[in-house]
């Protein structure tokens, strides 16, 4: 398998540090794809979310958050080649798939390389407090029932982290907002670089 190289960004909210960071990751990583795990804006406006999506020369690949309005997902469903909500693409020899918000029982065919959700899976970067966790238990089952290579999620700003569900790496970047971002290198390997300005 060839070299893969992912820049995942989660959390962003409209804000203007999070285009800083994804500008500055972009230009020092050099990425072949970008992935979005939601919450692109911070309760709308859609425009936001489409002009930062129109901006990128690469691939990009997202799925909406709980912070996303119903415009905002509507976008994202109405551009095939970036929303991934409840469906697979192949892009770069891998599978990708994304689950919307809130997730749903989504049928699993064929291998999956990487998981796009915005929700983490119940256990993985969950936790928001000591033995407070809030993941999802839906994300769980699709998670361990699709086997990833590698799951990317967000939502649990607390949580920024690398974790382990089976033979999955779970990746939460940490908000971009707050300038976070992981480089994931991937072939044989699954190699994570969590990143901050």
């Amino acid at each position: 398998m060839d070299l893969v190289r992912i820049l995942a960004l989660v959390d962003l909210h409209g804000s203007s540090r999070a285009l800083e960071t994804i500008h500055d990751f972009v230009a020092e990583h050099d990425p072949d794809i970008v992935t979005i795990s939601g919450d692109l804006t911070h309760f709308g406006p859609a425009q936001w979310a489409k002009d930062l999506l129109e901006s990128f020369e690469l691939p990009v690949l997202a799925v909406n958050g709980n912070c996303d309005t119903p415009d905002v997902t509507r976008l994202l469903e109405g551009m095939p080649e970036i929303g991934l909500m409840d469906r697979s693409r192949s892009l770069l020899n891998m599978n990708f798939m994304g689950l919307g918000y809130p997730p749903g029982c989504v049928s699993v065919t064929g291998q999956v390389d990487v998981l796009i959700t915005h929700l983490p899976p119940t256990g993985c970067n969950d936790e928001v407090r000591p033995g407070i966790n809030i993941g999802d238990d839906t994300v769980r089952d699709i998670a361990l029932r699709s086997k990833p290579r590698l799951l990317l999620s967000g939502h649990v700003h607390e949580a920024r982290g690398i974790c382990e569900l089976g033979s999955t790496v779970c990746v939460n970047p940490g908000p971009a907002m707050s300038g976070c971002a992981a480089i994931i290198n991937m072939d044989e390997r699954v190699e994570v670089k969590l990143l901050r300005q």
